[in-house]
């Protein structure tokens, strides 16, 4: 009995994650979307700014996010921030140097 309740808690994981997955999709194309009509219409200066609460710093762990950065880099945006913003004993980055 244990393992089929381990089993439905893992599938109800995966469905989760398949959740955010999909929402993150759909974010990327609908900015690809804005971006693309920014550009067609010449606008140079565009600032995107705000928190994606994606750690960026390690697009390795996590496909969407290496997406989201390729997705920026094609439109010229680079990313300035070089170190994490807060960091918890339950962060990726517990011993960053």
């Amino acid at each position: 009995m244990l393992s089929k309740s381990k089993s439905k808690s893992n599938d109800k994981s995966k469905s989760n994650d398949s959740s955010t997955v999909n929402k993150l999709k759909l974010f990327q194309e609908s900015l690809h979307e804005l971006l693309t009509s920014c550009k067609k219409d010449n606008m140079s200066n565009i600032y995107l700014v705000g928190d994606f609460n994606l750690c960026l710093l390690r697009h390795d762990l996590f496909e969407p996010t290496a997406e989201f950065i390729d997705l920026m880099f094609s439109f010229g945006f680079i990313e300035i921030i070089t170190k994490p913003t807060r960091v918890f004993n339950h962060s990726t980055y517990t011993s960053y140097s």
